[in-house]
């Protein structure tokens, strides 16, 4: 996908969801957790990426909602959960991201894209569902 970056996916069906490892150096990060109980899947994968017993410098959340591991404590995410519900913010996120024109799109959930991403963000920024009231630029 990208070096130093190696994807693992522990789950699947409906419990698929994406992690990766980022090596930086001599350490490296650990982005996105999974679904509850895939622990010991995410650490024989990152002991088959580096070495055994490591354990990440760092865990970055890139999203938040049931199927990571973490467990509900006040103020980590608030209740129920942070999304991004509302289409025109949602919109406006996609497009940010398509201007800084990626060439990788690892996403938390589905496959990765290595090819084409800034014109795919571009095309679901305009194909984004409206409610009824709403247009293109609310």
């Amino acid at each position: 996908m990208a070096e130093d970056v190696f994807p693992a996916a522990p789950g699947r069906g409906v419990t698929a969801s994406n992690v990766y490892f980022v090596r930086s150096g001599a350490s490296w990060t650990l982005i996105d957790t999974g679904w509850a109980k895939r622990g010991q899947r995410i650490k024989n994968a990152a002991e088959t990426a580096f070495r055994a017993g490591t354990r990440p410098a760092t865990v970055l959340l890139a999203h938040l909602h049931p199927d990571h591991s973490l467990r509900r404590r006040p103020g980590l995410y608030g209740p129920p959960y942070i999304s991004t519900w509302r289409w025109p913010a949602a919109r406006q996120s996609i497009a940010v991201l398509a201007r800084l024109e990626p060439r990788v799109l690892a996403p938390g959930h589905g496959r990765p894209m290595v090819t084409g991403v800034a014109s795919a963000l571009r095309a679901l920024s305009r194909a984004a569902p409206y409610r009824a009231g709403e247009s293109a630029s609310s």
